[in-house]
Protein backbone atom coordinates (compact mmCIF):
# COMPACT_ATOMS: atom_id res chain seq x y z
CA UNK A 1 0.00 0.00 0.00
CA UNK A 2 1.36 3.64 -0.93
CA UNK A 3 1.89 5.94 1.64
CA UNK A 4 3.95 9.35 1.37
CA UNK A 5 3.46 9.63 -2.79
CA UNK A 6 -0.20 9.15 -2.77
CA UNK A 7 -1.71 10.50 0.66
CA UNK A 8 -2.53 13.62 -0.82
CA UNK A 9 -5.01 12.46 -3.15
CA UNK A 10 -8.23 12.53 -2.80
CA UNK A 11 -9.89 9.65 -1.73
CA UNK A 12 -7.04 8.31 -1.16
CA UNK A 13 -7.32 7.77 3.01
CA UNK A 14 -10.83 6.63 2.64
CA UNK A 15 -9.93 3.84 0.18
CA UNK A 16 -6.98 2.98 2.21
CA UNK A 17 -9.35 2.47 5.31
CA UNK A 18 -11.58 0.48 3.04
CA UNK A 19 -9.39 -2.01 2.02
CA UNK A 20 -7.68 -2.56 5.46
CA UNK A 21 -11.62 -2.54 7.37
CA UNK A 22 -12.59 -5.45 4.94
CA UNK A 23 -9.21 -7.34 5.64
CA UNK A 24 -9.51 -7.35 9.10
CA UNK A 25 -12.63 -8.58 9.34
CA UNK A 26 -12.37 -10.97 6.64
CA UNK A 27 -9.25 -12.04 8.72
CA UNK A 28 -11.08 -11.94 12.31
CA UNK A 29 -14.79 -12.74 11.75
CA UNK A 30 -14.55 -15.84 14.21
CA UNK A 31 -13.81 -13.49 16.93
CA UNK A 32 -16.09 -10.83 15.74
CA UNK A 33 -19.08 -13.17 15.66
CA UNK A 34 -17.75 -14.57 19.55
CA UNK A 35 -18.16 -11.10 20.72
CA UNK A 36 -21.79 -9.64 19.50
CA UNK A 37 -23.36 -12.83 19.73
CA UNK A 38 -21.99 -13.67 23.60
CA UNK A 39 -25.02 -15.05 25.07
CA UNK A 40 -24.00 -14.10 28.54
CA UNK A 41 -22.79 -10.46 28.06
CA UNK A 42 -23.52 -9.06 24.90
CA UNK A 43 -26.61 -10.34 24.18
CA UNK A 44 -28.13 -8.83 27.41
CA UNK A 45 -26.79 -5.69 26.65
CA UNK A 46 -28.11 -5.53 23.43
CA UNK A 47 -31.66 -7.08 25.18
CA UNK A 48 -31.67 -3.94 27.81
CA UNK A 49 -31.00 -1.51 24.92
CA UNK A 50 -33.89 -2.92 23.18
CA UNK A 51 -36.00 -2.69 26.15
CA UNK A 52 -34.74 0.86 26.64
CA UNK A 53 -36.11 1.68 23.31
CA UNK A 54 -39.16 0.24 23.77
CA UNK A 55 -40.29 1.81 26.93
CA UNK A 56 -39.22 5.32 25.26
CA UNK A 57 -36.41 7.51 25.48
CA UNK A 58 -37.45 10.74 27.53
CA UNK A 59 -36.85 14.30 27.43
CA UNK A 60 -34.37 16.22 28.84
CA UNK A 61 -33.39 19.72 28.91
CA UNK A 62 -32.01 21.14 25.94
CA UNK A 63 -28.89 22.09 27.68
CA UNK A 64 -28.05 18.99 30.17
CA UNK A 65 -24.92 17.55 29.43
CA UNK A 66 -24.79 15.61 32.42
CA UNK A 67 -21.59 16.97 34.30
CA UNK A 68 -18.94 16.15 31.10
CA UNK A 69 -16.69 18.13 30.24
CA UNK A 70 -17.31 19.58 26.48
CA UNK A 71 -15.01 17.87 23.99
CA UNK A 72 -12.18 19.57 23.17
CA UNK A 73 -11.70 16.77 20.36
CA UNK A 74 -14.68 17.18 17.94
CA UNK A 75 -13.41 14.99 15.28
CA UNK A 76 -15.22 11.82 16.12
CA UNK A 77 -18.37 13.45 15.91
CA UNK A 78 -17.87 14.97 13.08
CA UNK A 79 -17.29 12.06 11.61
CA UNK A 80 -20.48 10.26 12.74
CA UNK A 81 -22.22 13.14 11.12
CA UNK A 82 -20.84 12.38 7.83
CA UNK A 83 -21.52 8.78 8.48
CA UNK A 84 -25.28 9.59 8.72
CA UNK A 85 -24.78 11.58 5.52
CA UNK A 86 -23.38 9.43 3.28
CA UNK A 87 -25.42 6.25 4.44
CA UNK A 88 -28.59 7.55 5.35
CA UNK A 89 -30.73 6.06 2.20
CA UNK A 90 -29.23 2.13 3.15
CA UNK A 91 -30.61 2.93 6.74
CA UNK A 92 -33.81 1.76 7.60
CA UNK A 93 -33.91 4.39 10.60
CA UNK A 94 -35.00 7.47 9.98
CA UNK A 95 -33.33 10.26 10.90
CA UNK A 96 -34.45 13.85 10.11
CA UNK A 97 -32.99 16.00 13.26
CA UNK A 98 -29.39 14.07 12.75
CA UNK A 99 -29.46 14.39 8.83
CA UNK A 100 -30.47 18.25 8.97
CA UNK A 101 -26.94 18.64 11.09
CA UNK A 102 -25.15 17.08 7.88
CA UNK A 103 -25.98 19.68 5.46
CA UNK A 104 -23.48 21.80 7.06
CA UNK A 105 -21.01 20.54 9.51
CA UNK A 106 -18.36 22.99 9.60
CA UNK A 107 -21.36 25.41 11.44
CA UNK A 108 -22.46 22.97 13.95
CA UNK A 109 -21.92 23.60 17.68
CA UNK A 110 -20.61 20.62 19.40
CA UNK A 111 -21.96 18.81 21.44
CA UNK A 112 -25.21 18.08 19.11
CA UNK A 113 -26.55 15.52 21.59
CA UNK A 114 -29.91 17.25 23.07
CA UNK A 115 -33.65 16.38 23.23
CA UNK A 116 -34.21 16.62 19.13
CA UNK A 117 -31.77 13.73 18.56
CA UNK A 118 -31.80 11.67 21.70
CA UNK A 119 -34.45 9.35 20.18
CA UNK A 120 -32.38 9.04 16.67
CA UNK A 121 -29.24 7.90 18.11
CA UNK A 122 -30.68 4.99 20.16
CA UNK A 123 -32.63 3.78 16.99
CA UNK A 124 -29.64 4.20 15.09
CA UNK A 125 -27.56 2.43 17.61
CA UNK A 126 -30.32 -0.67 17.53
CA UNK A 127 -29.78 -1.07 13.72
CA UNK A 128 -26.24 -0.55 13.78
CA UNK A 129 -25.76 -3.74 15.75
CA UNK A 130 -28.71 -5.28 14.14
CA UNK A 131 -27.48 -4.97 11.01
CA UNK A 132 -23.52 -5.52 12.22
CA UNK A 133 -24.13 -8.62 13.85
CA UNK A 134 -26.45 -10.42 11.24
CA UNK A 135 -23.18 -9.37 8.42
CA UNK A 136 -21.41 -11.09 10.68
CA UNK A 137 -23.14 -14.28 11.51
CA UNK A 138 -23.49 -14.57 7.81
CA UNK A 139 -19.74 -14.57 6.78
CA UNK A 140 -19.16 -16.80 9.71
CA UNK A 141 -21.70 -19.18 8.21
CA UNK A 142 -20.58 -18.59 4.24
CA UNK A 143 -17.09 -19.28 5.59
CA UNK A 144 -17.53 -22.27 8.10
CA UNK A 145 -20.21 -24.06 6.00
CA UNK A 146 -19.85 -25.93 2.46
CA UNK A 147 -18.66 -23.09 -0.49
CA UNK A 148 -20.45 -22.56 -3.13
CA UNK A 149 -18.61 -21.71 -6.67
CA UNK A 150 -19.60 -18.32 -5.98
CA UNK A 151 -17.52 -18.09 -2.64
CA UNK A 152 -15.14 -15.25 -3.24
CA UNK A 153 -17.94 -13.08 -4.55
CA UNK A 154 -20.85 -14.04 -2.03
CA UNK A 155 -18.00 -12.95 0.54
CA UNK A 156 -17.14 -9.80 -0.33
CA UNK A 157 -21.12 -8.69 -0.71
CA UNK A 158 -21.52 -9.71 2.76
CA UNK A 159 -18.19 -7.83 3.53
CA UNK A 160 -19.70 -4.78 2.51
CA UNK A 161 -22.44 -4.05 5.07
CA UNK A 162 -20.17 -5.61 7.72
CA UNK A 163 -17.83 -2.54 6.56
CA UNK A 164 -20.64 -0.39 6.92
CA UNK A 165 -22.50 -1.00 10.03
CA UNK A 166 -18.89 -1.99 11.47
CA UNK A 167 -17.10 1.52 10.99
CA UNK A 168 -20.78 3.03 11.78
CA UNK A 169 -20.43 1.46 15.52
CA UNK A 170 -16.56 2.44 15.55
CA UNK A 171 -17.62 6.34 15.06
CA UNK A 172 -20.41 6.23 17.31
CA UNK A 173 -18.34 4.03 20.29
CA UNK A 174 -15.87 7.14 20.11
CA UNK A 175 -18.02 10.14 19.85
CA UNK A 176 -19.50 12.22 23.01
CA UNK A 177 -22.83 12.23 21.31
CA UNK A 178 -22.67 8.64 22.27
CA UNK A 179 -21.51 9.44 25.80
CA UNK A 180 -24.21 11.43 26.39
CA UNK A 181 -27.12 9.37 25.37
CA UNK A 182 -25.77 6.60 27.65
CA UNK A 183 -25.62 8.75 30.95
CA UNK A 184 -28.96 9.83 29.98
CA UNK A 185 -30.43 6.51 29.71
CA UNK A 186 -28.39 5.26 32.19
CA UNK A 187 -31.30 5.25 34.79
CA UNK A 188 -33.59 2.85 32.25
CA UNK A 189 -30.79 0.87 31.76
CA UNK A 190 -31.07 0.08 35.65
CA UNK A 191 -35.02 -0.25 35.47
CA UNK A 192 -34.94 -3.20 32.84
CA UNK A 193 -33.81 -5.62 35.88
CA UNK A 194 -38.17 -5.74 36.00
CA UNK A 195 -37.35 -7.88 32.44
CA UNK A 196 -34.61 -10.46 34.03
CA UNK A 197 -31.79 -8.73 32.63
CA UNK A 198 -28.41 -8.07 34.09
CA UNK A 199 -26.32 -6.86 32.17
CA UNK A 200 -23.32 -6.59 35.42
CA UNK A 201 -23.25 -9.67 35.86
CA UNK A 202 -22.33 -12.77 33.83
CA UNK A 203 -25.11 -14.46 34.97
CA UNK A 204 -28.74 -15.79 33.06
CA UNK A 205 -32.30 -14.86 33.92
CA UNK A 206 -33.27 -17.05 36.83
CA UNK A 207 -34.55 -20.36 35.84
CA UNK A 208 -32.53 -20.64 32.69
CA UNK A 209 -30.39 -23.84 32.02
CA UNK A 210 -28.20 -21.61 30.00
CA UNK A 211 -24.44 -22.11 31.29
CA UNK A 212 -21.24 -20.33 29.27
CA UNK A 213 -19.35 -23.45 28.12
CA UNK A 214 -16.01 -23.73 25.84
CA UNK A 215 -15.19 -21.01 23.75
CA UNK A 216 -18.29 -19.17 24.97
CA UNK A 217 -17.08 -19.00 28.14
CA UNK A 218 -13.68 -18.05 27.55
CA UNK A 219 -15.28 -14.70 25.51
CA UNK A 220 -17.53 -14.19 28.59
CA UNK A 221 -14.24 -14.02 30.53
CA UNK A 222 -12.77 -11.79 27.92
CA UNK A 223 -15.19 -9.15 27.89
CA UNK A 224 -15.52 -9.07 32.13
CA UNK A 225 -11.64 -8.40 32.36
CA UNK A 226 -12.25 -5.77 29.99
CA UNK A 227 -15.24 -4.34 31.66
CA UNK A 228 -14.27 -4.79 35.13
CA UNK A 229 -11.14 -1.80 33.90
CA UNK A 230 -14.80 0.39 34.07
CA UNK A 231 -14.26 1.51 37.71
CA UNK A 232 -13.36 3.91 40.02
CA UNK A 233 -10.09 4.29 41.66
CA UNK A 234 -12.14 3.01 44.96
CA UNK A 235 -12.70 -0.04 43.52
CA UNK A 236 -16.52 1.35 43.18
CA UNK A 237 -18.50 0.44 39.92
CA UNK A 238 -18.79 2.93 37.99
CA UNK A 239 -22.14 4.00 35.92
CA UNK A 240 -23.99 1.83 33.48
CA UNK A 241 -23.33 4.17 30.84
CA UNK A 242 -19.38 3.10 31.42
CA UNK A 243 -19.95 -0.43 31.48
CA UNK A 244 -22.09 -0.27 28.19
CA UNK A 245 -19.49 2.42 26.41
CA UNK A 246 -16.69 -0.20 27.25
CA UNK A 247 -18.67 -2.88 26.03
CA UNK A 248 -19.28 -1.46 22.82
CA UNK A 249 -15.64 -0.08 22.58
CA UNK A 250 -14.40 -3.31 22.90
CA UNK A 251 -16.93 -5.33 20.58
CA UNK A 252 -15.30 -3.30 17.56
CA UNK A 253 -11.80 -3.41 19.10
CA UNK A 254 -10.42 -5.03 16.24
CA UNK A 255 -10.96 -1.75 13.70
CA UNK A 256 -8.94 0.36 16.34
CA UNK A 257 -6.13 -1.01 15.02
CA UNK A 258 -6.89 0.87 11.43
CA UNK A 259 -7.07 3.79 12.90
CA UNK A 260 -3.49 3.72 14.14
CA UNK A 261 -2.35 2.50 11.07
CA UNK A 262 -4.32 4.90 9.17
CA UNK A 263 -2.97 7.93 11.76
CA UNK A 264 1.15 6.78 11.11
CA UNK A 265 0.61 6.33 7.55
CA UNK A 266 -0.89 9.57 7.15
CA UNK A 267 1.00 11.57 9.13
CA UNK A 268 4.13 13.44 7.84
CA UNK A 269 6.18 11.74 10.04
CA UNK A 270 5.86 8.47 8.00
CA UNK A 271 8.62 9.56 4.80
CA UNK A 272 8.33 6.34 3.29
CA UNK A 273 6.49 5.53 -0.06
CA UNK A 274 5.08 1.94 0.28
CA UNK A 275 4.05 -0.03 3.83
CA UNK A 276 3.42 -3.92 4.08
CA UNK A 277 0.53 -5.17 6.19
CA UNK A 278 1.62 -9.05 7.53
CA UNK A 279 -1.45 -11.10 9.60
CA UNK A 280 0.85 -13.20 12.49
CA UNK A 281 -1.00 -16.12 12.45
CA UNK A 282 -1.02 -18.04 15.93
CA UNK A 283 0.48 -21.48 15.27
CA UNK A 284 -1.62 -24.58 15.51
CA UNK A 285 -3.40 -25.73 18.51
CA UNK A 286 -4.53 -28.52 19.70
CA UNK A 287 -8.11 -29.36 19.87
CA UNK A 288 -8.34 -30.69 23.66
CA UNK A 289 -9.58 -28.53 26.15
CA UNK A 290 -7.74 -28.03 29.35
CA UNK A 291 -8.83 -27.46 32.59
CA UNK A 292 -7.11 -24.54 33.62
CA UNK A 293 -5.33 -25.91 36.96
CA UNK A 294 -4.11 -28.85 34.61
CA UNK A 295 -2.92 -26.28 31.90
CA UNK A 296 -1.01 -24.34 34.60
CA UNK A 297 0.91 -27.76 35.74
CA UNK A 298 1.84 -28.68 31.87
CA UNK A 299 5.57 -27.12 31.70
CA UNK A 300 5.14 -27.64 27.93
CA UNK A 301 2.72 -24.03 27.95
CA UNK A 302 4.42 -22.47 31.28
CA UNK A 303 8.20 -22.13 32.71
CA UNK A 304 8.76 -23.29 36.25
CA UNK A 305 10.69 -20.34 37.13
CA UNK A 306 10.98 -16.62 36.14
CA UNK A 307 12.92 -16.51 33.45
CA UNK A 308 14.31 -12.90 33.86
CA UNK A 309 14.64 -13.00 37.60
CA UNK A 310 16.01 -16.53 38.71
CA UNK A 311 15.97 -15.32 42.58
CA UNK A 312 12.03 -15.00 42.58
CA UNK A 313 10.80 -17.66 45.00
CA UNK A 314 7.18 -17.50 43.53
CA UNK A 315 6.53 -20.81 42.17
CA UNK A 316 3.61 -22.07 39.78
CA UNK A 317 2.61 -24.21 42.23
CA UNK A 318 2.44 -20.91 44.48
CA UNK A 319 0.49 -19.32 41.81
CA UNK A 320 -1.76 -22.80 41.64
CA UNK A 321 -2.49 -22.95 45.48
CA UNK A 322 -3.48 -19.22 45.12
CA UNK A 323 -5.86 -19.51 42.84
CA UNK A 324 -7.19 -23.20 44.15
CA UNK A 325 -8.31 -21.52 47.57
CA UNK A 326 -9.52 -18.07 46.31
CA UNK A 327 -11.87 -19.63 43.37
CA UNK A 328 -14.38 -21.35 45.83
CA UNK A 329 -14.27 -18.11 47.49
CA UNK A 330 -15.17 -15.95 44.57
CA UNK A 331 -17.73 -18.78 43.62
CA UNK A 332 -19.59 -18.30 46.68
CA UNK A 333 -19.32 -14.58 47.32
CA UNK A 334 -20.89 -14.83 43.32
CA UNK A 335 -23.32 -17.16 44.38
CA UNK A 336 -24.41 -14.52 47.75
CA UNK A 337 -24.50 -11.68 45.41
CA UNK A 338 -27.23 -13.12 42.78
CA UNK A 339 -28.85 -14.29 45.72
CA UNK A 340 -28.97 -10.98 47.48
CA UNK A 341 -29.64 -9.34 44.02
CA UNK A 342 -32.54 -11.60 43.34
CA UNK A 343 -33.93 -11.28 47.10
CA UNK A 344 -34.36 -7.57 46.51
CA UNK A 345 -35.66 -7.67 43.59
CA UNK A 346 -38.40 -9.84 44.81
CA UNK A 347 -39.04 -8.17 47.41
CA UNK A 348 -39.83 -5.10 45.43
CA UNK A 349 -41.95 -6.50 43.06
CA UNK A 350 -44.15 -7.98 46.08
CA UNK A 351 -42.79 -11.52 46.12
CA UNK A 352 -42.01 -12.79 49.51
CA UNK A 353 -42.34 -16.10 48.98
CA UNK A 354 -39.04 -15.51 45.95
CA UNK A 355 -37.57 -13.89 49.04
CA UNK A 356 -38.05 -16.47 51.28
CA UNK A 357 -35.93 -18.90 49.19
CA UNK A 358 -33.35 -16.66 48.95
CA UNK A 359 -33.11 -16.03 52.36
CA UNK A 360 -32.51 -19.75 52.55
CA UNK A 361 -30.10 -19.61 50.28
CA UNK A 362 -27.99 -17.20 51.66
CA UNK A 363 -28.00 -19.18 55.05
CA UNK A 364 -26.96 -22.55 53.18
CA UNK A 365 -23.76 -20.67 51.88
CA UNK A 366 -22.92 -20.03 55.61
CA UNK A 367 -21.45 -16.91 55.55
CA UNK A 368 -20.97 -16.04 59.04
CA UNK A 369 -20.80 -12.37 57.98
CA UNK A 370 -24.56 -12.57 56.95
CA UNK A 371 -26.00 -15.30 58.31
CA UNK A 372 -27.91 -13.56 61.29
CA UNK A 373 -29.16 -11.10 59.25
CA UNK A 374 -30.20 -13.37 56.92
CA UNK A 375 -31.75 -15.36 59.34
CA UNK A 376 -34.11 -12.43 60.90
CA UNK A 377 -35.13 -11.57 57.69
CA UNK A 378 -36.05 -15.38 56.60
CA UNK A 379 -37.96 -15.22 60.23
CA UNK A 380 -40.09 -12.53 59.17
CA UNK A 381 -40.94 -13.24 55.94
CA UNK A 382 -42.39 -16.71 56.98
CA UNK A 383 -44.22 -14.50 59.21
CA UNK A 384 -45.62 -12.27 56.29
CA UNK A 385 -48.17 -10.80 56.68
CA UNK A 386 -48.15 -10.33 60.12
CA UNK A 387 -44.50 -9.24 60.58
CA UNK A 388 -43.44 -5.89 59.88
CA UNK A 389 -42.49 -4.90 56.26
CA UNK A 390 -39.99 -1.87 57.18
CA UNK A 391 -37.97 -4.19 59.45
CA UNK A 392 -37.66 -6.61 55.92
CA UNK A 393 -36.56 -4.03 53.96
CA UNK A 394 -34.05 -2.49 56.40
CA UNK A 395 -32.56 -6.34 56.20
CA UNK A 396 -32.87 -6.94 52.99
CA UNK A 397 -31.05 -3.63 51.99
CA UNK A 398 -28.44 -4.20 54.51
CA UNK A 399 -27.91 -7.97 52.49
CA UNK A 400 -28.09 -5.99 49.35
CA UNK A 401 -25.15 -3.13 50.26
CA UNK A 402 -22.73 -5.90 51.62
CA UNK A 403 -23.40 -8.42 49.21
CA UNK A 404 -23.55 -6.47 45.77
CA UNK A 405 -22.09 -5.66 43.92
CA UNK A 406 -19.40 -7.61 43.54
CA UNK A 407 -15.76 -6.59 43.11
CA UNK A 408 -14.94 -6.62 39.29
CA UNK A 409 -11.56 -8.99 40.14
CA UNK A 410 -14.21 -11.61 41.31
CA UNK A 411 -15.77 -12.24 38.01
CA UNK A 412 -12.24 -14.00 36.84
CA UNK A 413 -11.77 -15.76 39.97
CA UNK A 414 -15.20 -17.53 39.88
CA UNK A 415 -14.94 -17.63 36.47
CA UNK A 416 -12.03 -20.56 36.89
CA UNK A 417 -14.84 -22.62 38.36
CA UNK A 418 -15.67 -23.86 35.01
CA UNK A 419 -13.36 -22.57 32.83
CA UNK A 420 -10.92 -24.86 30.08
CA UNK A 421 -8.80 -23.45 27.47
CA UNK A 422 -7.45 -23.99 23.90
CA UNK A 423 -5.36 -22.62 21.42
CA UNK A 424 -1.99 -20.10 21.56
CA UNK A 425 -1.49 -16.80 22.89
CA UNK A 426 -2.01 -13.64 20.63
CA UNK A 427 1.09 -11.71 19.47
CA UNK A 428 -0.67 -8.63 21.02
CA UNK A 429 0.09 -10.73 24.26
CA UNK A 430 3.37 -11.60 23.96
CA UNK A 431 4.41 -7.64 22.70
CA UNK A 432 2.77 -6.46 25.65
CA UNK A 433 5.04 -8.50 27.42
CA UNK A 434 8.41 -6.91 25.46
CA UNK A 435 7.20 -3.50 26.24
CA UNK A 436 6.76 -4.44 30.70
CA UNK A 437 10.02 -6.12 30.44
CA UNK A 438 11.94 -3.80 28.34
CA UNK A 439 10.79 -0.64 30.63
CA UNK A 440 11.89 -2.30 33.45
CA UNK A 441 15.50 -3.03 34.92
CA UNK A 442 16.89 -6.49 34.13
CA UNK A 443 19.04 -8.55 35.61
CA UNK A 444 22.48 -8.18 33.79
CA UNK A 445 22.82 -12.26 33.73
CA UNK A 446 19.48 -12.25 31.69
CA UNK A 447 19.94 -14.19 28.44
CA UNK A 448 17.48 -11.84 26.96
CA UNK A 449 19.07 -8.15 28.17
CA UNK A 450 21.00 -7.75 25.03
CA UNK A 451 17.96 -8.49 22.60
CA UNK A 452 15.57 -6.16 24.96
CA UNK A 453 18.13 -3.33 24.93
CA UNK A 454 17.96 -3.36 21.28
CA UNK A 455 13.72 -3.10 21.52
CA UNK A 456 14.18 0.76 23.08
CA UNK A 457 14.71 2.25 19.99
CA UNK A 458 11.66 0.40 18.55
CA UNK A 459 9.84 1.54 21.80
CA UNK A 460 10.20 4.62 21.69
CA UNK A 461 9.38 5.40 17.85
CA UNK A 462 6.13 2.94 17.91
CA UNK A 463 4.30 2.93 21.10
CA UNK A 464 3.12 6.53 20.50
CA UNK A 465 1.02 5.14 17.99
CA UNK A 466 -0.12 1.93 19.88
CA UNK A 467 -3.31 1.88 21.92
CA UNK A 468 -2.23 0.96 25.94
CA UNK A 469 -0.50 -2.60 25.85
CA UNK A 470 -2.02 -3.76 28.74
CA UNK A 471 -5.29 -2.38 27.66
CA UNK A 472 -4.72 -4.49 24.50
CA UNK A 473 -4.06 -7.61 26.58
CA UNK A 474 -7.73 -7.52 27.87
CA UNK A 475 -8.96 -6.50 24.61
CA UNK A 476 -7.87 -9.11 23.10
CA UNK A 477 -8.32 -13.12 24.17
CA UNK A 478 -5.67 -14.72 25.34
CA UNK A 479 -6.24 -17.97 23.76
CA UNK A 480 -7.58 -18.38 20.39
CA UNK A 481 -7.97 -20.66 17.85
Amino acid sequence: MEGAKQRGQKGFRTELAGHLFKYTAAISYRKLKRRITNTHVSKPYIKALQKVGEMGIPSLPESQNFGLPVATNTKPDVLLLKFIRDVHKDLHTKTPKLLALTTDIPSVSFPIYNNTICAEIHELLLELLSRYEQAVVDLYALSTGERPNNYASKFYRILVPLHTFGYGLLKLARSQTFQLHMEHIGPLLDRVQQYNIDPFQSGVPEGSQLEPEGEELEVEAELQSVLSLNEDKEGTQKTPAKSYIGWLRLTVAHFDAIEIVMNYVMSDKFTHNYIAVTNLVSPLSSKALYPWDKLLKNEQYFPTTDPLDPSSSTTNDDILNFLQEIMPKATKAKKLSSAAQAASEAWKDGQPQQAYKKMNEIMNLGDEDVKEIAKSVRTQLNSWPRSNGDVITKGIKDLHKRLHPLPPGNHFFSSLEKLEFRGALHCEICLASLVDMATKPGTSTSNYADVLSKLEVIIHSVIPFLPNPYLVCYANSLLDE
